[in-house]
């Protein structure tokens, strides 16, 4: 169970790695199409391409579906055409082919749009930190913290080990928020993204309950000077429904939730 745990980390990493080139490649097809429209060259010879930009979509299509977990393929969201299909257009009349170019060209302009998040660099990073701590933050005990405080110090060593700079590219309980009177400092800030970093130790059923609370407190509190919060939860056992936990602050816009399991 712990390994396939770990290696669903490591899949959601390369698959956001993946999907971060494809919409490179379809921001390139885009603008290639583009040329292609804005040419002067005549319409028997200027559609000519259009099975050619549709398959090199196609491709890019299947990459989606593939590395989201798309699956089956849903035409509502991005179309696949068919190969065959496509193979009995060769010899199409400049109007056909200047109807699939055109109907090929605004399924490339949505697949851009749909891949776009995954190269913000906000989303990327919180994405990439969240696999990061997933996979790393447990290996970094040798017993179970009996204390929030541990946990702070290891996710702050695994950052320098990442390479990351304090005060360049985090800071450690800095950046005070003021709300309805009350002032709050995260327990880490990370700077590209403008996310506020709370860390949580779920010791027993009671902190459990004291930990959610917090959680809830804490967006309120971070949302009005942060972008995004993540919270990192470290769990030694008594967070039954990780999904429920998580979904219970995730379906708030800009807050997302790791929960690690001892």
């Amino acid at each position: 169970m712990e390994e396939t745990w770990e290696l669903a980390v490591v899949s959601e990493a390369v698959n956001s790695y993946a999907l971060r080139k494809i919409h490179m490649r379809a921001q390139a097809l885009v603008t290639a199409m583009n040329s292609a429209r804005e040419s002067d060259t005549p319409n028997h010879g200027k559609w000519g391409a259009a099975i050619t930009f549709t398959v090199a979509y196609n491709e890019l299509a299947k990459g989606y579906h593939h590395y989201a977990e798309i699956d089956p393929p849903s035409p509502e969201a991005i179309k696949i055409y068919d190969s065959k299909s496509l193979g009995e257009l060769k010899s199409a009349t400049w109007p056909v082919m200047k109807k699939l170019f055109d109907v090929a060209y605004m399924d490339a302009l949505t697949l851009e749009v749909m891949l776009s998040d995954y190269s913000n660099p906000i989303v990327s990073e919180l994405s990439d930190f969240e696999s990061f701590f997933s996979s790393k933050l447990r290996r970094t005990f040798s017993a179970s913290p009996e204390r929030e405080l541990e946990v702070q110090d290891n996710i702050e060593a695994l950052l320098i080990g990442r390479g990351m700079e304090k005060p360049n590219d985090y800071d450690r309980e800095t950046g005070r928020t003021k709300s309805s009177g009350k002032e709050d400092i995260p327990d880490f800030v990370l700077k590209l993204s403008n996310t506020a970093l709370e860390v949580k130790l779920v010791k027993s059923k009671d902190s459990k309950r004291q930990v959610i609370e917090q959680m809830r407190a804490d967006v309120l509190a971070y949302q009005v000077g942060y972008k995004q919060v993540l919270f990192v939860v470290y769990d030694l056992g008594f967070v039954n429904d990780v999904a429920e936990f998580v979904s219970g602050f995730s379906v708030t816009p800009g807050v997302r939730v790791v929960v690690i399991k001892q």
